[in-house]
């Protein structure tokens, strides 16, 4: 399983363990209906007005702010085969999203800006390929265990098609002389 949090990394959304809650909603059901034993309905006016602010405040704030978080986009559930790649390389991101485009043909690649990380995706109907380059050598390799250290470029390639990984790896190492590393997530649970 991941080390820590990353958006583009991991078995996104899934836990093996339903873990300890609480009846959250039933205890706010019982202490609004207690409130408004002892204070009247207006309790009841009271609280609906504060749920129906928060919502409308949370509507904007995420509309606002949508450009900061990772696209949902980069969540693909749809293909068959995912492959993570590592390397560690000075090449340039703008060099490696150049090749991809022109080797694939795929649609341009938007990129995507964090504290030290940069990430960006592309895909067509067969493919898709996240890109994330690190501005320093230690961040992703604290993504993924089993990850190589000193990994500053991770390549996720998204596909229907199992030959289709062979062939960006080939790209890849032939067109920019990038020294690829698998990482073995099936084996992560």
């Amino acid at each position: 399983m991941n080390k820590t949090s990353n958006p583009t990394l991991g078995k996104f959304g899934q836990s093996s363990s339903r873990g300890f809650s609480l009846p959250i909603i039933n205890i706010l059901i019982v202490i609004i209906a207690v409130l408004t034993y002892f204070y009247g309905w207006s309790v009841l006016f009271y609280v609906l007005g504060i749920v129906a602010s928060v919502t409308i405040g949370t509507l904007i704030y995420d509309r606002f702010t949508s450009h900061t978080r990772p696209s949902r986009d980069i969540i693909k559930p749809r293909w068959h085969y995912t492959r993570f790649l590592v390397t560690r390389s000075a090449i340039s991101k703008e060099s490696i999203v150049k090749i991809l485009e022109e080797s694939l043909q795929l649609p341009s690649f938007v990129w995507k800006e964090k504290s030290n990380w940069q990430y960006s995706y592309s895909e067509d109907e067969n493919l898709g390929i996240n890109v994330t380059k690190a501005s320093d050598f230690s961040t992703i390799e604290t993504w993924i265990t089993g990850t190589p250290a000193g990994a500053n470029i991770q390549i996720i390639i998204y596909s229907n098609k199992s030959q289709i990984y062979k062939q960006v790896c080939d790209i890849l190492r032939q067109g920019l002389r990038l020294d690829l590393t698998y990482v073995d997530t099936d084996s992560q649970d």
